[in-house]
C-alpha cells in the first residue's frame, strides 16, 4: 500500500527499477527515469528480444501470463492492457477488469495499467473513466493508470481518470509535424504538475490509403515531444497482425526497415539525453532568437539547445547570453562539431528537417 506523509514520496515498484515520485494528494509529481518504450499489438518471445536488445525500456501489450513472463526474463517493464470496454467500446465491464487486475496484479514485470485506450474516439464517458480508476487504485494503489486521448480537446476531460496522461498526436500526412509540440503542451496544462507521455507515430497504415512517417519525420516529432517536456516516449508500433481481405501483416524490423534504423538510433540519442531533459529547467542564462530552438539547464552545470528544424530551408540559430556571461564553449552532444563562440554569443545553421542538439558551457 502507498503511502505518503511528506510533500514527496517515492514508490518503487519491485523488480523491475522503475519508480514514481509521488505528491501528498495522490498525483504522480514526476517519473524518477525517463522512459523509452514502444507499443506490441501483435507480442511474441521474439518481438520482445528484439526490442529489448533495441534498448527500449517499456513495452504495452495485451496482457497474458506467458507475455507478462517473457517479457519479465528480457528486462522488460509492461504497461498491461486490459480493454476494460465492451464489445461496443463504449461502456467498461467492471466486473471483467476487475478480475483483470486481480488476476495479474502480483506479476513483478507490470508497471503500469492501461484500462481503455482512447476513451475519447470509443465515447467512453469520462464518468465511467473515474469508476475505473477508482476501482483499480482500490485494487492496486501501488501502480499507475495510463491512459492515451487522443484529442486535444478531451485531455482535460480525462486527466482526473488517470495517473499518466498519454497523447498520440499522428500528423504524418495530414498536417505538420509540430503539431506533436501542441498536443504535448496541452496535455501539460490540462495535467499540470504531473509527467505527460508522448506516443509517437511510427507505422504503417493499415488500410495503405495514407503512408508512414519518414525517418526524418519521426525524428523531427521525437524530439518535438521531448522539447515541449514530455517526460517518457513510447513509439505506435513495433507491428500489427494480419486480417484477411482487410489488411497485411506487418512489422516495422521487417517492412520499414529504414524506419526501424532510425528508432535504434534514437533509441540510444533519447538514453544520454533522459537525465538531462528529466531534471532539466528552461534556461535563464541563454536566449536563442527562434522558436525552433529550447534552451535548457540541467543538473550537471551546462545548458543545453534543442533546435529543430521541421522547415524546407536552412535555419539559421543565434543564442545570446542573458546576463553578459561570456561564453567558453559550445558542441553537438551527437555530432563531431564544434561552435566558435564569439563572446556572448553562439550561432549555428540546420538543414531542412533536421535537429541538432549542443551544450553551452560559460566561461567562470
Amino acid at each position: 500500500m502507498r503511502s505518503c506523509s511528506a510533500p514527496l514520496c517515492t514508490l518503487a515498484i519491485v523488480g523491475v527499477g522503475l519508480s514514481f515520485v509521488w505528491s501528498q494528494d495522490g498525483a504522480i509529481a514526476r517519473v524518477s527515469t525517463f522512459q523509452i518504450g514502444i507499443y506490441l499489438d501483435v507480442a511474441t518471445s521474439e518481438a520482445l528480444r528484439e526490442v529489448r536488445a533495441a534498448g527500449f525500456d517499456v513495452v504495452w501489450l495485451h496482457a497474458s501470463e506467458a507475455l507478462l513472463d517473457d517479457a519479465g526474463r528480457e528486462g522488460l517493464k509492461v504497461i498491461a492492457y486490459l480493454s476494460g470496454n465492451d464489445r461496443e467500446g463504449n461502456r467498461l465491464d467492471l466486473e471483467r477488469l476487475k478480475g483483470q487486475i486481480q488476476r495479474y496484479r502480483s506479476h513483478p514485470a507490470i508497471v503500469a495499467w492501461d484500462v481503455v485506450d482512447e476513451p475519447d474516439v470509443w465515447k467512453v464517458p469520462p464518468e465511467q473513466m473515474g469508476q475505473a480508476y477508482e476501482l483499480v487504485k482500490k485494487l492496486d494503489p501501488a501502480r499507475p493508470v495510463y491512459t492515451v486521448v487522443a484529442r486535444p480537446n478531451s485531455y482535460r476531460l480525462f486527466a482526473s481518470a488517470t495517473d499518466l496522461l498519454a497523447v498520440d498526436c499522428y500528423p504524418v500526412p495530414r498536417s505538420s509535424v509540430e503539431d506533436v509540440a501542441g498536443c504535448v503542451s496541452q496535455a501539460r496544462s490540462a495535467k499540470s504538475g504531473s509527467p505527460v507521455v508522448a506516443v509517437i507515430q511510427a507505422f504503417r497504415p493499415p488500410t495503405g490509403a495514407e503512408r508512414e512517417p519518414s525517418p526524418k519525420e519521426v525524428r523531427l516529432m521525437t524530439y518535438l515531444a521531448i522539447a515541449s517536456g514530455a517526460k517518457s516516449l513510447l513509439y505506435y508500433t513495433y507491428g500489427y497482425g494480419g486480417i484477411p481481405g482487410v489488411r497485411s501483416s506487418w512489422t516495422m524490423p521487417r517492412d520499414s526497415r529504414l524506419l526501424w534504423q532510425e528508432l535504434l538510433k534514437l533509441v540510444q540519442e533519447v538514453r544520454r539525453l533522459a537525465p538531462i531533459v528529466q531534471e532539466s529547467v528552461a534556461s535563464s542564462e541563454l536566449a536563442c532568437a527562434s522558436r525552433a530552438v529550447t534552451a535548457i539547464a540541467a543538473g550537471d552545470g551546462l545548458h543545453y539547445v534543442i533546435a529543430i528544424n521541421s522547415t524546407d530551408r536552412i535555419l539559421n540559430v543565434r543564442c545570446a547570453s542573458r546576463n553578459g556571461r561570456e561564453i567558453e564553449e559550445g558542441r553537438s552532444i551527437f555530432r563531431d562539431e564544434r561552435l566558435t563562440p564569439l563572446h556572448r554569443e553562439i550561432a549555428f545553421s540546420l538543414d531542412p528537417s533536421d535537429v541538432g542538439v549542443y551544450s553551452v558551457r560559460f566561461a567562470q
